[in-house]
Parts: C-alpha cells; structure tokens; sequence
C-alpha cells in the first residue's frame, strides 16, 4: 500500500483539475504514503529511524526547521500567511523525500520506472485524442500544455519522466529508454519552454558523449574518423549557432511562434536588452535592489512587498530563491545535505541530475518532489548495491560456518 501510494503519486501528478499550487489528488496519495509508511514501522514491518538515520540528514532537518522560523517571524512581522504556504510546501517536500529515501529499493525503482513510461504514453494518447489544454499568449500565439495549467509545468514533468528513464536505464539496463526519450523530446517541443529546452539540449549532449566515450572501444573507430566527426560537429555547432543568433531589430510577435524563435528572443535579450532586461525577465533584479536579504533570508512568500522589482513573483532561479528567501546559513545547510548524497554519485548520474541543476538556474523546480528524486538517485543506487553486498557478505560467510 505504501509503495503503491507512492506510484500513484507519480502517476496523479500529471492531471491539474484545480489551479496551480492547489492540494491535488496526487498530493492526498503522497499524504496516505506517509501515514501508511508511518503504520508500517508502528506495526514493525519497518525500522524505525535510528540515531544514525537522522544524523545522516541533520542538514536537511536543519534547514527545514530555519524554513518553518523564518516564514514564522515574517508571517507575524508582515501580518501575511502567505509565508506559511510555502512552508507547507516545503514539509511536503521534506515528506516526498524521506518516503522515497525509505521505499526506493530496486524492485521499487523498477515499478517506477513503468510508471514514467506510462504517464509519457498517456501524454501521448491525450495528445492523439486532441484532449490536451492550450496556452494562449496575450498577442495569439499558443503554446501546448497538456493535462497541465502551464506549459512550463508540462514540459518540467516529461523532462523528469526523461530523466528518471535514463537513471534507470543507465543503471540497470533498459533497451527501450530512447523509445521514450523521443516521445518526450517531441512532446516538450511543442510547449515551447526554453528553459527546459536548455537542460534538455545539456542532457542530450552529456549523454552523447558519455555513451561514445563508454563504447569507442568496441567500435574500433579510426583516430583519423575520429578527428574528422569532431571538426565536422564543431563546424556544425558554429552554423547552427550563427543561423539562430536574431538581429537586433528581432521581434517575437512578427515571427512565426516556434521554439526557435523563443529561442532567439531569449538570446536578443542577452545581446540587446541588456543585463537588466535579462534578470527582471527571470525575477534577479530583486537581488540587486535587496540584497540584505541574502544574509538572513526574506522569507518566501508575500512578493508584493518588493515594489522596487519589475515583477512581484518569485526568483525564476531554484537555488537564488532559496538563498534570498532564507539567507546564508540555511542555503549552507541545504547545499551541505545535497552534497553528501552526490558526491559519490556516477558519471552518467552527474550528467543527467547536472542537466537538471543547470536547468533550474531558470525556473523554480524544487517545489516539485521529482526535482529531488533525481538528485537522489544515485545516493539510492549507491545504498541498494552496499545492502545487496553486504547481505551477499552475511551469506558467504553464514554457507562457510
């Protein structure tokens, strides 16, 4: 029951019938996971979490607790229980990551990993069947969301499907990954989200060069063939980058709505609309006009206070919004936790949960559990294969006595 609340999670998460940030079917079977993993170890059919265990996340326990006080303070200081919501959410999140840390054995990551592949199949049926949600621009063009209420969500989710097939598959052996990494890849093309598309085209090149890296041995390509790809790769980036760079008077609105041309509006802000225009596109000028809030944290929440930014929302950057919304030492504390669980973590896995990193550079992610999930899997990985050597171990040497 605990695993399978877990997995429909996975699977509910996709289907927004009530607005973004709202409590969700798949959010109530994250809640029953937890109190059915909580049942578990009051009926003994699990540990209970040993001094050991805690120690080994005193960081994330650390930081969740600054989380919980300084959204307090702000709450009382500002009279706003906006603050509280995102503490929720973050509770939550610290729920969805302890339940994953404890379910994700091997035969767990396997049913997961059916999942992933389901919810992209279902995207696609949903698809076929023309059932899908479209977003509107303000001027016309639109923008395919699916199931979702933004395509960014949208894009976000399958990208994460992407990614936990290839975790998957890269550990422990799946032929039909591309299968489903094309699908996904079509599909996020259509919601036009650049900031995906940025982690995606990151994963799609570190994998490239993993996977020949890995086998050019046993392909017995000659060093001069070798060579000759590479220029002929390098000259063709060049021509592809010097083909989309927009001139200056580039303009989305007079331009066919596509990928690219999001694209190059993305790249004209860099080039002609200046720094400025660039970070209060992604909400980073508020850095700039506030910047004591990155010692002791604003709180998050109640973004209307910043009159000064050109946006009141959030900081469309995970970790800057973490930094500014509870100062230096929490982020520490954070950034410390992460790095324990990663440090030891496989080529390929840095490759892909880099990919995902980089991507939330540029929008916020890590409200999402499958953000953590991804950063986590090779921990997992690394924690199955030292309980199966040393119940390997304990039976050797049960068969020797």
């Amino acid at each position: 029951m605990t695993q399978a609340a877990f997995l429909l999670f996975v699977f509910l998460k996709q289907f927004y019938i009530k607005s973004s940030g709202s409590v969700g079917i798949a959010d109530l079977c994250m809640a029953f996971c937890v109190i059915f993993l909580v049942l578990d170890i009051v009926r003994g059919k699990r540990k209970m979490p040993s001094v050991t265990d805690l120690k080994r996340e005193k960081f994330l326990i650390a930081f969740l607790i600054c989380v919980v006080i300084i959204n307090l303070f702000f709450t009382i200081k500002d009279r706003c229980l906006d603050y509280e919501r995102y503490t929720l959410y973050w509770i939550f999140n610290g729920a969805a990551i302890w339940c994953f840390l404890e379910l994700a054995d091997k035969d767990f990551l396997k049913k997961l990993n059916g999942v992933c592949k389901i919810n992209i199949l279902t995207q696609a049926v949903i698809w076929v069947l023309g059932y899908g949600r479209v977003f509107t621009e303000y001027w016309g063009p639109t923008r395919y969301m699916g199931t979702f209420n933004d395509p960014n969500q949208y894009a976000f989710y399958l990208f994460c499907m992407i990614l936990l097939i290839s975790l998957y598959a890269c550990n422990y052996g799946d032929r039909t990954a591309p299968i489903y990494y094309c699908l996904g890849v079509f599909f996020m093309s259509i919601s036009k989200s650049t900031g995906i598309f940025l982690g995606l085209m990151l994963y799609t090149v570190g994998m490239a060069i993993w996977f020949y890296v890995r086998y050019r041995s046993k392909w017995n390509i000659p060093r001069k063939t070798e060579m000759t790809l590479g220029v002929v790769l390098i000259l063709a980036a060049i021509a592809i980058v010097i083909k989309i760079f927009p001139g200056p008077d580039f303009n989305l609105k007079n331009t066919d709505y596509t990928m690219l041309t999001r694209i190059q509006e993305k790249i004209w802000k860099v080039l002609y609309g200046g720094n400025s225009t660039m970070l209060s596109d992604r909400g980073m000028d508020r850095v700039a006009l506030y910047p004591r809030y990155l010692l002791l944290g604003a709180g998050e929440g109640n973004f209307n206070r910043f009159l000064k930014a050109a946006q009141q929302n959030e900081i469309h950057c995970s970790f800057l919004n973490i930094w500014f919304s509870y100062g230096v030492i929490p982020n520490v504390l954070l950034l410390k936790w992460l790095w324990e669980k990663m440090r030891k973590i496989s080529a390929v896995e840095w490759i892909i949960a880099g990919s995902l990193i980089v991507e939330s550079f540029l929008l916020v992610n890590y409200r999402q559990p499958f953000f953590w999930m991804i950063l986590l899997y090779g921990y997992i990985r690394q924690k199955n294969q030292e309980k199966t050597a040393s119940t390997l171990s304990f039976q050797q040497s049960d068969d020797i006595l």
